[in-house]
C-alpha cells in the first residue's frame, strides 16, 4: 500500500540515481547481516527505493556531526599536552601548521586545482579573504601560548565565546535571520559557560586568559567571515590560500632552521 500510494519514479529512473541505489544495499545488507525476517528487509527496500532518502542523508550528516565533535575533542587533549612538552609555542606552531598546509595543498593538486578563480574575484572578495587568512593566523599564532598557561577544560569554556561571536557576527554582517530556536540555543550556551566560570578558581587574569581570549574572538570571526569569503572558490582552493598564507602570520617575524630541526625533533 505505501509503495502504491507514494511511488514517484520508475525502477529504471532510480537505478539511474547511483546514491540512492547505493542506499538501498547499502540497508539491505546491513538489514540481511541483523538476520530479521526478509518481508521486513524488502518493505524497507521498497519505501526507500520510492522515496528519496532524505531521512537517511540527514542521519548521516548527523553521524559526520558527531564524529567532528569527537575528533575535536580528542585533539583538544593531545593539543594540551603537546603545548606543554614544546620549548617554543610560537615554533611548534609554525610546524603544527606545516602538516595541515601540507595536507592542504596535497588535496588540491589531487583535486586538480586551478588559481583561474581568483582572477574573477573583486576587491572585497579580496579583502574578504585576507581577513580570513588574519583571523586563523592569529588563533593558530597563539593558541599554543593559551593552552599552555590554561588546563583543556578551561580553554574549551573560554573557548564558547567563538560561538557567540560567530552567531551575533552571522546577524549583523550577514542578515541571517533570528529565531526563537537560535536564540534558545545561544541562551543556553552562554548560560552554561557563566555557571562554569563562576567562582573557578583556576581561571584567574593572567597573559594566558588573554591569549585565549584573543583566539575565541579570532576564530569566532571566521564563522562569519567563512561563507563570503570562500564562496566565489573552491573549497580545495580556499583551504590552500587560508593553511598557507597564514603561515606568514604566525612565523612573523621569523624561524630559524636549529628552532625548526628542534621542534620536529
Amino acid at each position: 500500500q505505501v509503495a502504491v500510494k507514494h511511488r514517484t519514479q520508475t525502477k529504471s529512473e532510480l537505478l539511474d540515481d547511483p546514491l540512492r541505489v547505493f542506499f538501498h544495499l547499502r540497508i539491505g545488507l546491513d538489514i540481511y547481516h541483523r538476520r530479521i525476517h526478509m518481508y521486513k528487509v524488502y518493505t524497507i527496500y521498497i519505501s526507500l527505493s520510492i522515496t528519496p532518502p532524505k531521512r537517511i542523508l540527514h542521519f548521516m550528516w548527523f553521524l559526520f556531526a558527531a564524529g567532528s565533535a569527537f575528533a575535536f575533542a580528542s585533539q583538544e587533549l593531545l593539543m594540551r599536552i603537546l603545548s606543554i612538552k614544546t620549548g617554543n609555542p610560537r615554533i611548534f606552531s609554525v610546524v603544527f601548521n606545516l602538516w595541515g598546509a601540507a595536507f592542504a595543498i596535497a588535496l588540491f593538486i589531487l583535486q586538480g586545482g586551478s588559481f583561474s578563480a581568483l582572477t574573477a574575484l573583486s576587491l572585497p572578495q579580496y579583502l574578504l579573504i585576507g581577513a580570513a587568512v588574519l583571523a586563523y593566523g592569529l588563533y593558530e599564532r597563539f593558541q599554543f601560548f593559551a593552552r599552555r598557561g590554561l588546563d583543556a577544560g578551561t580553554f574549551t569554556i573560554i573557548m564558547r565565546l567563538q560561538t557567540v561571536i560567530g552567531f551575533v557576527g552571522a546577524i549583523f554582517f550577514l542578515q541571517e535571520s533570528l529565531t526563537i530556536s537560535k536564540i534558545a540555543g545561544l541562551a543556553l550556551i552562554i548560560i552554561a559557560s557563566l555557571l562554569l566560570v563562576y567562582r573557578n578558581p583556576k581561571i584567574a587574569l593572567s597573559a594566558s586568559l588573554g591569549y585565549a581570549l584573543l583566539c575565541a574572538l579570532a576564530l569566532g570571526s571566521t564563522g562569519f567571515i567563512d561563507k563570503p569569503a570562500s564562496a566565489p572558490l573552491p573549497p580545495s582552493l580556499y583551504s590552500f590560500i587560508t593553511w598557507t598564507l597564514s603561515l606568514v602570520i604566525i612565523g612573523f617575524p621569523g624561524v630559524s632552521k636549529k628552532e625548526m630541526v628542534k621542534e620536529f625533533r
